[in-house]
């Protein structure tokens, strides 16, 4: 069992890593984030968990198994008027943008960045990129988690690293818990 130590200001968390006793500390102010996963889903090899944390507000989305870009969409199982983020990769670095999704039409305008962290690596099928966000984003055109009974989403994986006017490669859709249900439990 881990507790969390407090002490000059600080919030003091243990965590295991590598076998080895790691302790990080937090800046004032912070609390020690605990991610419970909300659901998940995948299309073959490639896959995305949803995560939330209800200490601090926040959702983690972890999409991976493949280096190309990769989408998901919540609030609708259809493209049209959506919000999604579409995490696209350099060869290096990923990148991730937030949209409300038109129907197969161009230009898509990102909306204004709720992302609060990116991080991921790029390595073929091994590839794996994690970011988080709050619950209720800054823009109001951005999905608010906390609103609906059920989380209907769309995951989309793309024949290309970056996300161009070429559709979809494999797509697939479907409802999850709301967070406010999974954190009753």
């Amino acid at each position: 069992m881990f507790r969390i130590l407090r002490g000059a200001g600080h919030a003091w968390l243990p965590a295991w890593l590598g076998g080895g006793l790691l302790l990080a500390v937090l800046a004032p102010g912070v609390r020690a984030q605990t991610y419970y996963e909300v659901f998940s889903d995948n299309i073959g090899a490639r896959y995305f968990t949803v995560e939330a944390d209800p200490v601090n507000a926040m959702m983690r989305i972890t999409m991976g198994g493949t280096s190309n870009w990769m989408g998901i969409a919540f609030g609708s199982q259809v493209m049209a008027g959506t919000y999604a983020i579409v995490v696209e990769n350099d060869g290096e670095d990923w990148s991730a943008t937030e949209y409300i999704l038109p129907n197969h039409t161009r230009p898509i305008v990102p909306l204004a960045s709720s992302i609060v962290s990116l991080a991921g690596t790029v390595n073929g099928a091994a590839s794996e990129v994690t970011l988080t966000r709050p619950w209720n984003a800054a823009d109001t055109e951005a999905y608010d988690f906390t609103l609906n009974a059920v989380i209907p989403w769309s995951f989309a994986v793309g024949a290309t690293p970056i996300l161009t006017g070429a559709p979809h490669q494999a797509y697939t859709s479907g409802e999850g818990p709301s967070i406010g249900q999974q954190h009753a439990r």
